[in-house]
Protein backbone atom coordinates (compact mmCIF):
# COMPACT_ATOMS: atom_id res chain seq x y z
CA UNK A 1 0.00 0.00 0.00
CA UNK A 2 1.56 3.32 -1.13
CA UNK A 3 -0.03 5.17 1.79
CA UNK A 4 1.94 3.00 4.25
CA UNK A 5 5.17 3.38 2.32
CA UNK A 6 8.09 4.60 4.42
CA UNK A 7 11.17 6.53 3.38
CA UNK A 8 14.49 6.25 5.18
CA UNK A 9 17.81 8.02 4.95
CA UNK A 10 20.59 5.49 5.56
CA UNK A 11 23.82 6.52 7.26
CA UNK A 12 26.64 4.02 7.01
CA UNK A 13 30.00 4.21 8.81
CA UNK A 14 33.00 2.01 9.41
CA UNK A 15 34.27 2.23 12.99
CA UNK A 16 37.22 0.84 14.91
CA UNK A 17 36.80 -0.11 18.56
CA UNK A 18 40.49 -0.49 19.32
CA UNK A 19 43.99 0.07 18.01
CA UNK A 20 44.38 -3.33 16.37
CA UNK A 21 40.65 -4.11 16.13
CA UNK A 22 39.02 -5.14 12.92
CA UNK A 23 36.77 -2.53 11.32
CA UNK A 24 33.07 -2.83 12.08
CA UNK A 25 30.30 -1.69 9.82
CA UNK A 26 27.73 0.58 11.48
CA UNK A 27 24.47 1.49 9.75
CA UNK A 28 21.45 3.53 10.88
CA UNK A 29 18.15 4.38 9.14
CA UNK A 30 16.37 7.69 9.80
CA UNK A 31 12.67 7.90 8.98
CA UNK A 32 12.23 10.81 6.52
CA UNK A 33 8.72 9.91 5.30
CA UNK A 34 7.20 13.18 6.56
CA UNK A 35 9.96 15.21 4.92
CA UNK A 36 9.48 13.46 1.55
CA UNK A 37 5.70 13.89 1.82
CA UNK A 38 6.12 17.63 2.47
CA UNK A 39 8.49 17.95 -0.51
CA UNK A 40 6.02 16.15 -2.78
CA UNK A 41 3.18 18.38 -1.61
CA UNK A 42 5.34 21.45 -2.14
CA UNK A 43 6.25 20.35 -5.69
CA UNK A 44 2.58 19.64 -6.45
CA UNK A 45 1.62 23.04 -5.06
CA UNK A 46 4.34 24.76 -7.13
CA UNK A 47 3.18 22.90 -10.24
CA UNK A 48 -0.44 24.04 -9.68
CA UNK A 49 0.72 27.61 -9.07
CA UNK A 50 2.72 27.58 -12.33
CA UNK A 51 -0.32 26.30 -14.21
CA UNK A 52 -2.52 29.01 -12.67
CA UNK A 53 0.02 31.73 -13.53
CA UNK A 54 0.28 30.38 -17.08
CA UNK A 55 -3.53 30.46 -17.46
CA UNK A 56 -3.67 33.94 -15.91
CA UNK A 57 -0.99 35.23 -18.29
CA UNK A 58 -2.84 33.68 -21.26
CA UNK A 59 -6.11 35.20 -20.04
CA UNK A 60 -4.48 38.63 -19.65
CA UNK A 61 -2.97 38.38 -23.15
CA UNK A 62 -6.36 37.44 -24.62
CA UNK A 63 -8.05 40.31 -22.77
CA UNK A 64 -5.39 42.79 -23.89
CA UNK A 65 -5.67 41.66 -27.52
CA UNK A 66 -9.50 41.79 -27.46
CA UNK A 67 -9.37 45.21 -25.76
CA UNK A 68 -6.96 46.87 -28.17
CA UNK A 69 -8.22 45.33 -31.43
CA UNK A 70 -11.93 45.89 -30.69
CA UNK A 71 -13.54 47.93 -33.50
CA UNK A 72 -15.84 49.56 -30.93
CA UNK A 73 -14.84 52.38 -28.56
CA UNK A 74 -13.51 50.76 -25.37
CA UNK A 75 -12.34 52.43 -22.15
CA UNK A 76 -11.23 51.19 -18.72
CA UNK A 77 -11.94 53.69 -15.96
CA UNK A 78 -11.95 53.87 -12.16
CA UNK A 79 -15.17 53.41 -10.19
CA UNK A 80 -14.39 56.46 -8.10
CA UNK A 81 -16.29 59.74 -8.34
CA UNK A 82 -15.26 61.41 -10.53
CA UNK A 83 -14.24 58.47 -12.75
CA UNK A 84 -10.89 58.67 -14.57
CA UNK A 85 -9.60 56.75 -17.59
CA UNK A 86 -6.65 54.43 -17.02
CA UNK A 87 -6.65 52.72 -20.44
CA UNK A 88 -8.49 53.06 -23.75
CA UNK A 89 -8.16 51.39 -27.14
CA UNK A 90 -7.04 52.88 -30.46
CA UNK A 91 -10.64 53.09 -31.74
CA UNK A 92 -11.37 55.43 -28.80
CA UNK A 93 -8.69 57.87 -30.02
CA UNK A 94 -9.60 57.50 -33.71
CA UNK A 95 -13.37 57.93 -33.37
CA UNK A 96 -13.38 60.59 -30.67
CA UNK A 97 -10.37 62.50 -32.00
CA UNK A 98 -8.65 62.50 -28.61
CA UNK A 99 -5.02 61.92 -27.59
CA UNK A 100 -3.43 59.67 -24.93
CA UNK A 101 -2.00 62.75 -23.18
CA UNK A 102 -5.43 64.32 -22.91
CA UNK A 103 -7.26 61.12 -21.97
CA UNK A 104 -5.33 58.88 -19.54
CA UNK A 105 -5.82 60.07 -15.95
CA UNK A 106 -8.44 62.60 -17.05
CA UNK A 107 -11.93 62.75 -15.51
CA UNK A 108 -14.61 61.37 -17.82
CA UNK A 109 -16.71 64.48 -17.07
CA UNK A 110 -13.87 66.65 -18.42
CA UNK A 111 -13.96 64.80 -21.73
CA UNK A 112 -17.66 64.27 -22.39
CA UNK A 113 -21.03 65.94 -21.96
CA UNK A 114 -23.35 63.24 -20.61
CA UNK A 115 -27.13 63.16 -20.51
CA UNK A 116 -27.91 63.23 -16.77
CA UNK A 117 -30.79 60.75 -17.10
CA UNK A 118 -28.49 58.31 -18.89
CA UNK A 119 -25.74 58.72 -16.29
CA UNK A 120 -28.08 58.05 -13.38
CA UNK A 121 -29.69 55.05 -15.09
CA UNK A 122 -26.36 53.49 -16.13
CA UNK A 123 -24.69 54.14 -12.75
CA UNK A 124 -27.60 52.63 -10.80
CA UNK A 125 -27.73 49.55 -13.06
CA UNK A 126 -23.95 49.04 -12.82
CA UNK A 127 -24.03 49.22 -9.01
CA UNK A 128 -27.00 46.83 -8.69
CA UNK A 129 -26.25 44.29 -11.43
CA UNK A 130 -22.54 44.80 -12.10
CA UNK A 131 -23.21 45.45 -15.78
CA UNK A 132 -25.11 47.59 -18.28
CA UNK A 133 -26.25 46.45 -21.71
CA UNK A 134 -26.99 48.46 -24.87
CA UNK A 135 -28.33 51.73 -23.49
CA UNK A 136 -28.71 54.25 -26.31
CA UNK A 137 -27.42 57.78 -25.72
CA UNK A 138 -25.52 60.62 -27.38
CA UNK A 139 -21.76 60.80 -26.89
CA UNK A 140 -20.55 64.40 -27.15
CA UNK A 141 -16.97 65.48 -26.57
CA UNK A 142 -16.52 68.68 -24.57
CA UNK A 143 -14.18 70.10 -27.20
CA UNK A 144 -17.13 69.97 -29.63
CA UNK A 145 -15.28 67.89 -32.23
CA UNK A 146 -17.50 64.80 -32.02
CA UNK A 147 -21.19 64.10 -31.48
CA UNK A 148 -22.45 60.57 -32.13
CA UNK A 149 -25.28 58.18 -31.29
CA UNK A 150 -23.99 55.17 -29.39
CA UNK A 151 -25.07 51.99 -27.66
CA UNK A 152 -23.29 51.84 -24.30
CA UNK A 153 -22.46 48.62 -22.46
CA UNK A 154 -20.45 48.46 -19.24
CA UNK A 155 -19.09 45.79 -16.89
CA UNK A 156 -17.55 45.98 -13.45
CA UNK A 157 -14.30 43.99 -13.63
CA UNK A 158 -11.43 43.22 -11.22
CA UNK A 159 -7.85 44.02 -12.26
CA UNK A 160 -5.02 43.51 -9.72
CA UNK A 161 -7.59 43.24 -6.90
CA UNK A 162 -9.16 46.59 -7.84
CA UNK A 163 -12.62 47.17 -9.34
CA UNK A 164 -12.86 49.08 -12.62
CA UNK A 165 -15.52 50.01 -15.15
CA UNK A 166 -15.03 48.49 -18.62
CA UNK A 167 -17.18 50.50 -21.05
CA UNK A 168 -17.88 49.72 -24.70
CA UNK A 169 -19.59 52.18 -27.04
CA UNK A 170 -20.87 51.13 -30.47
CA UNK A 171 -21.30 53.98 -32.95
CA UNK A 172 -24.85 53.77 -34.39
CA UNK A 173 -24.95 57.27 -35.89
CA UNK A 174 -25.15 56.09 -39.51
CA UNK A 175 -27.71 53.43 -38.61
CA UNK A 176 -29.94 56.05 -36.96
CA UNK A 177 -29.53 58.40 -39.92
CA UNK A 178 -30.60 55.62 -42.30
CA UNK A 179 -33.59 54.74 -40.10
CA UNK A 180 -34.65 58.41 -39.89
CA UNK A 181 -34.35 58.73 -43.67
CA UNK A 182 -36.57 55.67 -44.18
CA UNK A 183 -39.02 57.02 -41.60
CA UNK A 184 -39.22 60.38 -43.44
CA UNK A 185 -39.73 58.61 -46.77
CA UNK A 186 -42.54 56.53 -45.28
CA UNK A 187 -44.19 59.65 -43.83
CA UNK A 188 -43.88 61.38 -47.23
CA UNK A 189 -45.47 58.39 -48.96
CA UNK A 190 -48.34 58.39 -46.44
CA UNK A 191 -49.00 62.06 -47.20
CA UNK A 192 -49.00 61.34 -50.96
CA UNK A 193 -51.39 58.43 -50.49
CA UNK A 194 -53.76 60.62 -48.44
CA UNK A 195 -53.63 63.37 -51.10
CA UNK A 196 -54.40 60.89 -53.89
CA UNK A 197 -57.22 59.39 -51.86
CA UNK A 198 -58.87 62.81 -51.36
CA UNK A 199 -58.70 63.84 -55.01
Amino acid sequence: NSKNKKWYRCISKIIYTGKNAKPSHFEIGIDITNEITRQKELLKSESKLKQKLKKLKLSEEKFSKAFHTNPSIVGLSTLTTPSRYIEVNQTFYDKLKLTPEGTIGTKTTDLFIFDEHFREKASEKLKKEGRVRNIETKLITKNGNVEMDVLISADKIIVDDKAYNLTTAVDITERNKAQNKIKKELEKNKVLVREIHHR
